[in-house]
């Protein structure tokens, strides 16, 4: 196990996807960072598949996979990877739809979908092998005790309880009780939802088409995976998918392969299914004296646009280049508050755009003006590629470690 050292400058708890990858970013920072996650290290992907364990797939906008390439992970993630090279979104018994190709907005990919464990494995893996920022895992941080100049952390590690001190915590865990408890005031919205989660194989191949589908139930999403395989998030009241979950297979293909249709031919298999109910909530201000959130900690959105870890990946690529400035104080208050003021922007904007959606194709009376709404942004392609630039992070300005850049001048691992 590594050795846990009692001072820090920068405390990251979490070791998540956001939280490992604000540790892959601070490699090169000159002060003392460390990773603390509750659970044990990652495991590999045979592990995971006899252990039962849930397949989440990750759709990654063209931002976070720059600013993965950078932060040099990318080349392991692109074997399981799989390009989302046009987007077809349409409602159920309605005539609108809107069709996105990658050539016709000029793009390499409108994204990639990366199995969510992998992403993890591949993120903690690399930080294991950086000596520069150590992963304490499993290390569970029981609570934070804000002070005047840092926090003290009370660490489960090793057996023992033990107090670190640090400049500033990054809270990347997405605990709402240690949140809460910190100070953070934190706005939800129940959106009286679950989404059921599944790896389906059909009879057609996915070619990197994505489908968001609006139904009675809510959002359907068929994300393409390798071969004939397709990533499956299906929204539903949440009373009626428990129920979903129940069915044996052959019952839950009908009832998916109805609100599908044929655009991915017949599907054959289901895999393991899984629930989790949606409910949005953020923090109304992401900085609270020496702690930091970032995350599901900052913020936990409907999947509908797929924009709640991308909108992160963003977040701590200008975090990173922030706390850069200030190597001997990383909880200077400007430099937090000028950081959070610059994202404050961005963030307020992609909650209220996913709320609006996740809300607006629940009224079926707006059915029609949905549709004439779809049509239009289907016949114009400049506003229709300004939110598709805007969707995938591409609109200036962009962080240095998403325009390919390390995350300040002399950084080095």
């Amino acid at each position: 196990m590594p050795e846990l050292q009692r001072r820090l400058d920068i405390a990251i708890v979490g070791g998540g996807p956001a939280g490992a990858a604000m540790g892959l970013a601070l490699r090169g920072y000159p002060g003392s960072v460390a990773v603390f996650d509750a659970k044990a290290a990652a495991m590999t992907s045979a592990d995971q598949d006899a252990a039962g364990l849930d397949r989440r797939n990750v759709a990654l906008a063209q931002s976070s996979v720059c600013i993965f390439k950078s932060l040099g992970v990318w080349s392991r993630a692109a074997a399981d990877a799989c390009p989302i090279r046009a987007i077809h979104v349409s409602e159920k018994s309605a005539f609108g739809v809107i069709r996105i190709c990658c050539e016709e907005e000029g793009l390499e990919a409108l994204g990639w979908v990366v199995p969510y464990h992998r992403l993890n494995g591949i993120l903690q893996q690399t930080l294991n092998e950086s000596t520069a920022v150590p992963l304490l895992s499993p290390a569970k941080v029981i609570s934070i005790d804000t002070q005047d100049h840092g926090a003290v952390l009370n660490v489960e590690y090793n057996g023992d309880v033990i107090a670190v001190q640090a400049k500033l915590v990054i809270l990347a865990d997405g605990r709402d009780s240690l949140r809460r408890k910190i100070g953070f005031k934190v706005r939800t919205r129940d959106y009286r939802q679950t989404a059921v989660i599944a790896n389906v194989e059909s009879e057609t191949p996915a070619a990197g088409v994505a489908y968001e589908r609006f139904t009675e139930h809510g959002l359907l999403a068929v994300l393409p995976l390798t071969g004939n395989d397709h990533g499956v998030v299906w929204v539903h009241k949440s009373n009626y998918a428990d129920e979903l979950l129940n069915l044996d297979e052959a019952e839950f293909i009908a009832a998916l392969q109805k609100d599908c249709g044929r655009r991915i031919g017949k599907i054959r298999k289901v895999g393991k299914r899984a629930c989790y109910p949606l409910q949005a909530a953020w923090v109304t201000n992401m900085v609270h004296g020496p702690v930091l959130a970032l995350g599901n900690t900052a913020h936990t959105l409907h999947p509908v646009a797929g924009q709640s870890f991308n909108l992160t990946m963003r977040n701590l690529a200008w975090l990173a280049e922030a706390l850069f400035k200030t190597p001997d104080n990383p909880a200077d208050a400007d430099i937090l508050r000028n950081w959070e003021l610059s994202r404050r922007k961005e963030v307020r904007r992609v909650i209220r755009f996913t709320d609006f959606l996740a809300r607006a194709f629940r009224l079926p009376l707006v059915s029609p003006l949905r549709s004439c709404l779809m049509v239009t942004l289907d016949s114009c392609h400049v506003l229709r590629r300004t939110l598709v630039l805007r969707g995938l992070g591409l609109l200036p300005p962009a962080s240095r470690l998403a325009s390919g850049l390390p995350v300040a001048a002399d950084s080095h691992d």
